[in-house]
Order: C-alpha cells, then structure tokens, then sequence
C-alpha cells in the first residue's frame, strides 16, 4: 500500500492521468468469465491502480479540487485549501512513487490483463519511466517555477480563475488560497536564494518581470478581479447585497496578499544578475539536455 503524503505537492503533472485512473476505477474490473489466474492479476492490478489514484489525488489541493468534486466519496481525505510547496520533498518524492510504481507494474504480467487495463498499464508505465528520469535534475526545476510562460506566477492565477464557484464554501477556501500566497511566493523567493547554480538571462528576467505585472496592479484592475466576477456569476441564489461583499472582500485580499506577493516575487527577479543572451536555452547547460527530455516527455502524455 502506498503512503500517502500531505496535500502540498507542487501541482502535479497527471490531470490527464487522474482522469482516466477515475473512470478506470468504475470500469475496468476483471471479467467474471476470466480465468483464476488471469482474474488474480487483474485484482492484483485494480489494487496498484486504486492505490497510485488515491496518491495521485492527494498530492495538492489544487489537483485535488480540479479533479474530484467530492473526494471523500472516493475514500480520499480532502486536501485543506493551500496553494502548493516548493522545497525538494515532494519532487524526491514523486521520484520515489515512480520507482515504487515501476516495481509493483513489473511484478505483473499484462498480457493477463484484458484490453482497457492493458492501455492503462502502458499509461501508468509512462508515468512512471518519465518521472523517474527527473532524479538527479532537482536544480532545474527553479527553470519551471520562473518560466515566464508557465511558471507559478502565471499558473497559480490560471488554475484559480478556473476555480468553480457553486457554494458558498467555494468561495471561502478560494479567499483562503489568496491569503495563502504571500507564503507561497516568499517560499519562492527564499528558494531563489539557495539556488545559486542557476542563472537567467536579462531577456528571461524581463519575460519572468512582466508576467508579474497584471498581478501586481491595484484591485480594479488587477488580474485576478475579472476572473473573480465572472465566477461569482456562476453562483447559485447570490443576491446583490453577497455579490458587492465578495467583491469588497476579494478588493481587500487582492490588496492584502496578491499585491505583496507579487511585487515581493518581482523584486527578488529584478535583483538577479543576468547572464549572457547567447547563453540561453536548456541544452547549454549541464544536465539541460536530459531535463529538456524530461520535459517533453511530460507534455507529450500527461
């Protein structure tokens, strides 16, 4: 049985992967008809998948929430509302979880397995192959947190913005995300500190720089208010008097929290030095090639 973690994790990479663990789950049961043998395997297999699906679910409460509409009636202990953590806990640990994976996947035969769970053990084997060959490149992933494209800065809003509103309790824990940045990005920053081995370009700076702006700007105009309405608009039985709290509410913390946050995350980008232009890409460094790989891997499946 896997172990299952806080619900902190660094978002994971598998909503792809939790998606069809979840309909597996309901669906790919053994074969009443199936032989013993072939039936033992098939029970041995729904096991590792119902176990790695609980794992997978409890990583963040963010993957958490994406996924599950209500995570206790799949047996999974709901994630308290926090954004991710950064350290290099969760990333060894994942690694961990791929080999673990790895080694129950090879102890089966999956030429007993029928059709849908063959698909799926190629699916998980996937899994588990590419985030092992992230051991070993943790210093890379200061590239992924401050990539101007699809870094923190700009997922953490993304995934927020896609947050559904249909309780008020909704609102709550997203109130309770927000509060919850300030923790987040000063982790970033301390993060940044440390990893001194890594160096950016002015070009990635200035990219990583402007990516913070919309946040960093007051609440009528900040990135995160428009988003906000429009999911209020989604929010069954709020009379007008609710709607003009939640937005005060939301001015306050926008002005409390993001603006803080931001401007502190921007000002530690402005303070690195640069390195030189025609030093940039991935494949120019030490072990960039292996991680560009890493990359790609990730994108083309999960």
């Amino acid at each position: 049985m896997m172990k299952l973690p806080n619900c902190r994790n660094v978002l994971t990479a598998g909503a792809g992967l939790l998606a069809a663990l979840s309909l597996c789950l309901g669906g790919c049961s053994p074969q009443p008809d199936a032989l013993p043998d072939k039936e033992d395997t098939a029970q041995e297999f729904s096991q590792i998948t119902n176990d790695f699906f609980q794992w997978m679910a409890s990583q963040d409460y963010l993957t958490q929430r994406r996924i599950l509409s209500d995570p206790e009636a799949e047996g999974i202990e709901a994630c308290s509302p926090s954004l991710p953590d950064v350290s290099e806990n969760p990333w060894n640990h994942q690694v961990d979880m791929a080999k673990s994976l790895r080694f129950q996947l090879d102890l089966l035969d999956k030429t007993a397995l029928d059709y849908p769970q063959q698909n799926l053990y190629d699916l998980l084997s996937f899994y588990a192959d590419s985030q092992m060959k992230g051991e070993g490149l943790e210093s890379f992933r200061l590239l992924t947190f401050l990539s101007p494209e699809t870094g923190l800065m700009t997922k953490i809003p993304r995934i927020l913005g896609q947050l559904s509103f249909t309780e008020p309790e909704d609102v709550e824990e997203y109130f309770s995300l927000l509060e919850d940045l300030p923790r987040l990005f000063n982790d970033l920053v301390q993060y940044i500190g440390q990893q001194q081995e890594i160096s950016f370009t002015s070009s990635w700076l200035e990219d990583a720089q402007a990516a913070c702006a919309p946040y960093c700007l007051d609440p009528d105009h900040n990135g995160l208010t428009q988003s906000f309405l429009l999911q209020l608009d989604h929010l069954p039985g709020l009379s007008d008097q609710e709607r003009q709290a939640y937005e005060e509410r939301h001015a306050q913390a926008v002005t409390e929290f993001v603006i803080p946050a931001y401007q502190q995350l921007s000002q530690a980008l402005k303070s690195l030095p640069p390195r030189a232009d025609q030093e940039e890409g991935l494949w120019r460094r030490e072990g960039g090639r292996e991680y560009y790989e890493y990359l790609v891997l990730i994108m083309l499946k999960l």
